[in-house]
């Protein structure tokens, strides 16, 4: 057998008897080394939010399609005070958020969240301003606003 055949022994490392394992040679802890650094730059790149959330589609409608059997929606509204409402009103609106729970049978899961922020009352009134305009309607414009201003005060949100 010559010299250029056999494989070489891998070097051992001992340390007070203790044999560690292969013992790397320069080259390939220069080459480890390196590739740490790469892993390290690497890293350091900032994600946007869209590739730091996991998903697999978003859809034209909101509807955003997590996995296979996961879709997701979220969805914004206004407060509105139930106790000022009309009779009538809270029977349509407790019949019609019955009707949505009765959608989904025992075999889908359906979860809500509601998440409640406290809002400021300065930001509900320049929401109602209703700004002058170069015509005829201002005094009715400033009326509407006054009534709104007036209902805002009361707590009367409808």
């Amino acid at each position: 057998m010559n010299n250029s055949t056999a494989k070489a022994k891998p070097k051992m490392t001992v340390k007070n008897g203790v044999v560690y394992g292969n013992a790397l040679s320069a080259q390939e802890k220069k080459r480890i080394v390196m590739q740490k650094k790469k892993d390290r730059k690497a890293k350091k790149v900032r994600k946007s939010a869209q590739q730091t959330i996991p998903y697999v589609e978003m859809c034209r409608d909101g509807i955003c399609k997590v996995n296979s059997r996961l879709y997701t929606k979220s969805i914004a509204f206004e407060d509105i005070n139930y106790q000022l409402a009309q009779n009538e009103d809270k029977t349509a609106i407790f019949e019609n958020w019955c009707d949505f729970l009765n959608y989904f049978d025992s075999s889908i899961f359906v979860q809500l969240s509601f998440i409640n922020q406290k809002a400021s009352l300065n930001e509900f009134r320049k929401r109602i301003n209703i700004p002058a305009q170069e015509d005829a309607f201002n005094d009715i414009r400033s009326e509407y606003s006054g009534m709104l201003q007036n209902q805002l005060t009361k707590g009367n949100n409808g």
